[in-house]
C-alpha cells in the first residue's frame, strides 16, 4: 500500500502523533504568552496560559498512555497506515 507524504510518521500510533501535537503547541501557546505579557496584553496572556497547561495536559495524558502502551508490547507489530486506519 502507497501511503502519501505527511507530516507526522505512519509508522507511529495515534498517543504519539497527539503527544507531539500537544507538546508543540504548548510551546507555541508558551512564546505568544510570554510576547503577551512583555506587551502589557495581560487578558491575552491569562488566556494563553490557560491554552499553555491544556495543552501540556493533554501532552502529558496521552504520552503517558503511549508508554504504558509500548511497555505492555501493544506496539511491537505496528505497521504503517494512514491515520483513520492507525491503532491508538
Amino acid at each position: 500500500m502507497h501511503l502519501k507524504a505527511t507530516l507526522f510518521r505512519p509508522d507511529k500510533p495515534r498517543f504519539w502523533v497527539i503527544s507531539k501535537v500537544a507538546w508543540l503547541c504548548g510551546m507555541c501557546a508558551g512564546l505568544m504568552m510570554a510576547a503577551a505579557a512583555s506587551l502589557q496584553l495581560f487578558w491575552l496572556a491569562r488566556s494563553l496560559g490557560v491554552l499553555f497547561v491544556a495543552c501540556w495536559v493533554v501532552g502529558v495524558v496521552s504520552h503517558v498512555s503511549y508508554a504504558l502502551r509500548a511497555l505492555t508490547g501493544r506496539y511491537n507489530d505496528l505497521e504503517p497506515r494512514p491515520w483513520k486506519e492507525q491503532d491508538w
